[in-house]
Formats: structure tokens, sequence, C-alpha cells
């Protein structure tokens, strides 16, 4: 992936190879890419608290809601967590190829 992530590319090529889908599209426009190019803006930064750990991003996430959290909701969480120290380390990257 391409980082920072263009939103209005990004909904626009999952338009085209699912349809639309306005829960989804939210979903991706107000926090999934956001968050996504903020983790990226962190690894160029420097900044610290990465890499997540999925497990304890679970604990914390089922500690706010009161409840365990469902197989699916899990591996919704650990895939974002994944994808956001993916971003993070793009970001590490490009800082290192930008200062040779």
């Amino acid at each position: 992936m391409t980082y920072p992530i263009s939103v209005e590319q990004y909904i626009a090529a999952m338009q085209a190879q699912f349809g639309s889908n306005a829960q989804a599209e939210d979903i991706c426009r107000n926090y999934y890419l956001p968050a996504m190019n903020n983790a990226y803006q962190d690894g160029k930064a420097g900044e610290p608290g990465y890499p997540m750990d999925p497990v304890a991003e679970i604990t914390a996430f089922e500690k706010v809601q009161g409840h365990p959290v469902s197989d699916w909701g899990k591996r919704f969480i650990a895939a974002f967590v994944h994808s956001l120290n993916a971003a993070y380390t793009q970001g590490q990257q490009t800082a290192k190829e930008a200062a040779v």
C-alpha cells in the first residue's frame, strides 16, 4: 500500500471492486484510513507506541466495553492493529530513505 492513503482514491477503488456500500465507505473514510495515515505519519516522525500488541489492544477494548469480544471481533482488531503497525513501519522506511 502507498502512504499516505488518498481517501477518495481508496473509496473509488473499493466501489469499483465491491460496489457501493455507504456503511463501509463511512468506516473507511472516517476511521480506518485516517488511523492508517496517522500511523504512517507517526512512523515518519519516530513517535513512540509502536509496534502495537494485538492481544493488549483486544484486552483494552474488552475492558472499555465491559464484556469479551467475539472471535470475529478479535480477528478484526488483530488485523487492524497489524495494518497500523505496517503503516508505521512504512513511515519509518520513508523517513529513513529521505535521510539518505
